[in-house]
């Protein structure tokens, strides 16, 4: 999916109840930019649902969503650009504000 021209995947409304071979199913085929924005937007899109809060940090957004779901996939680990390990911390910040910019979350 696209949204203001970002690329992402819609995906399952419970992450964490998912067998890690679904997860890997569903963060397949995507670059790593794409994971954070498409795990970002999963959790936005569940507190627009009604799912209350409990993370307000960065951190905490990159300690109990990104890096328990990305290790959970087989991802945690990939290398990325120049052959070194992503840095997906860096990349959360990054997007996270990319997506505030476009007014897509706050």
């Amino acid at each position: 999916m696209s949204k203001k021209g970002f690329i992402y995947r819609s995906l399952s409304t419970n992450l964490f109840s998912l067998p890690n071979q679904e997860l890997k199913r569903q963060l397949s085929g995507l670059q790593y930019t794409e994971v954070i924005r498409s795990l970002v937007l999963y959790k936005v899109y569940a507190i627009r649902a009604g799912e209350v809060r409990k993370i307000r940090t960065l951190r905490g957004i990159s300690y109990k969503l990104i890096k328990p779901i990305v290790s959970r996939s087989g991802r945690l680990n990939e290398l990325g650009e120049n052959n070194k390990p992503v840095d997906w911390t860096r990349y959360l910040s990054d997007y996270l504000n990319e997506l505030v910019d476009a007014r897509i979350t706050n």
